[in-house]
């Protein structure tokens, strides 16, 4: 809620002549932004398959070509599950058996190749090179 957003803000002081704070809806908020302007896009939103998916798309092509897509809630052991079980849990914005966001694993899968896991095993940021996108 406002909290989250006040952190947020406040962690992004030091970037304000660089930055900019929209608060509302992702795919309506991407619409404002200019292609290929952005160096960093960070998403955190519902961690269903069908809203993860639907926030990456929009977002894409604002990524300046050397820019980095990251985002929140992909756990490192997920392969753990297989393919098929990813698909079959990715509805729910959270799996209790595996403590797993199977939505955000199987949308951010499917978008990129090489994802970059970052930080110690606990870590759940995900991160990707525009470069990594799948063409299928």
């Amino acid at each position: 809620g406002a909290m989250m957003l006040e952190y947020a803000v406040a962690r992004l002081n030091p970037y304000q002549d660089r930055r900019i704070v929209l608060v509302g809806d992702s795919r309506l908020a991407a619409s404002f932004i200019a292609d290929g302007i952005a160096d960093l896009i960070f998403i955190d939103a519902a961690h269903d398959y069908e809203n993860v998916k639907s926030d990456i798309l929009p977002w894409l092509p604002k990524l300046k070509d050397d820019g980095t897509f990251a985002g929140h809630d992909m756990g490192k052991w997920f392969r753990v599950l297989t393919g098929e079980q990813i698909v079959e849990k990715s509805g729910q914005e959270f799996d209790m058996d595996t403590q797993l966001h199977c939505g955000v694993v199987r949308a951010v899968l499917e978008t990129f190749n090489q994802v970059r896991l970052l930080g110690d095993y606990g870590s759940t940021v995900w991160s990707v090179k525009k470069e990594s996108l799948r063409h299928e």
